[in-house]
């Protein structure tokens, strides 16, 4: 009985997604023919338990609740993020000298192009290869703040994805997250015994 992790990438500003020729119609029309059993998504448990006005992005609270409520389909909350770490998750990064600035820069437009070409916007491996590099140098100019914001998050969200896939074996999970968290999710999540990744969906 194989259980299939089903990965989207989502873009948080509905202005950006429609930039690249996407739209929420689109996405939900991608999660019928998956045709999820629960949906994993990118918003706190202790948020979504209390009714916070926080409910991650901006995309869940526009279509993403609603889409699970209306084809009842339970949501599971896999998000992670103390509340002390969101200030430092604003801090501008600082790049060391102009060599750095422009080795940065050059990923960037890759990120974007690669982002932007995809059948699915930023929903493919050549996408997910320039999203790590990018997260690489980021690590490199500020390794502290990157281990608590970056590292440290991912590796509980793995850790709540794989949870609820231990909880529904044989069933097709959707996972949402921001596209930039999906290298570092297919990487974790590939392997598993007794799962299937798929992706892009």
């Amino acid at each position: 009985m194989t259980t299939t992790i089903g990965l989207f990438g989502s873009v948080h500003q509905d202005g950006m997604q429609k930039k690249f020729g996407w739209d929420d119609g689109k996405s939900m029309a991608l999660f019928d023919r998956f045709r999820p059993d629960l949906v994993c998504g990118e918003v706190r448990r202790s948020d979504y338990e209390s009714g916070a006005d926080y409910q991650g992005p901006g995309e869940y609270r526009r279509f993403i609740f609603d889409y699970c409520r209306e084809r009842g389909v339970p949501f599971i909350p896999c998000d992670f993020f103390r509340d002390e770490d969101v200030e430092l998750a604003q801090r501008p990064l600082t790049v060391p000298d102009e060599e750095a600035t422009e080795a940065f820069n050059v990923v960037m437009r890759e990120f974007w192009d690669a982002g932007g070409s995809a059948k699915i916007p930023f929903n493919s491996p050549e996408f997910n290869a320039v999203a790590k590099r990018k997260q690489a140098l980021q690590h490199k100019y500020d390794p502290e703040a990157h281990e608590i914001i970056w590292n440290r998050r991912n590796r509980a969200i793995v850790e709540n994805v794989k949870a609820a896939a231990a909880e529904n074996p044989g069933k097709n999970i959707l996972v949402i997250f921001g596209a930039e968290h999906i290298y570092w999710l297919a990487e974790a999540l590939s392997g598993l015994e007794g799962v299937s990744v798929r992706f892009p969906l």
